[in-house]
């Protein structure tokens, strides 16, 4: 859902449309938006021969921010979503903060106690 919230506002289409479209898709048990500067995103993508749609049609930064939005429009309907910034972690650092947020949201599962996302 959060990639289709942002490839078809690329579109022009708006997030309460695209909602009506996609309304239908099953909700997964939790989404993870993984974050990097903008700049090391292009760096990367300059490295690549093959582009999706959204890559080339976007950037980076416009990319982000819309996902940021999809973020919270997701959230206003209660989807399960977890940011993972990973400016700073390499990838078994990023593997580790999934996890993490996946064993959080078991445990609570598990209570009854209100436990906070992000």
């Amino acid at each position: 859902m959060p990639s289709s919230l942002v490839l078809q506002r690329l579109d022009g289409l708006t997030l309460p449309e695209i909602w009506r479209y996609n309304s239908f898709a099953l909700r997964p048990s939790l989404t993870f938006y993984l974050e990097e500067d903008p700049a090391v995103i292009a760096a990367r993508l300059k490295q690549r021969q093959v582009l999706s749609r959204l890559e080339r049609t976007g950037s980076p930064g416009r990319e982000l921010s819309l996902y940021g939005q999809a973020f919270r429009f997701l959230g206003l309907r209660h989807w399960q979503q977890a940011r993972i910034d990973c400016r700073t972690l390499d990838p078994g650092g990023v593997v580790q903060a999934m996890l993490s947020r996946i064993d959080l949201l078991n445990l609570c599962e598990r209570n009854t106690l209100s436990c906070s996302r992000s």
